[in-house]
């Protein structure tokens, strides 16, 4: 039992931290999509 619940502790901080990194990694995409779309009106000028 004390196995499970140190396992299920684990899992609950990599849940939390994946959720985060989530945010922020779509904050990059969305600015880098961003970046990329004036890149290339850019080349289409």
């Amino acid at each position: 039992p004390a196995a499970n619940r140190s396992r299920n502790g684990q899992f609950d901080a990599g849940f939390v931290e994946a959720m985060e990194n989530h945010v922020t990694l779509g904050e990059i995409s969305e600015e880098l999509r961003n970046v990329f779309g004036l890149f290339k009106e850019t080349i289409t000028l």
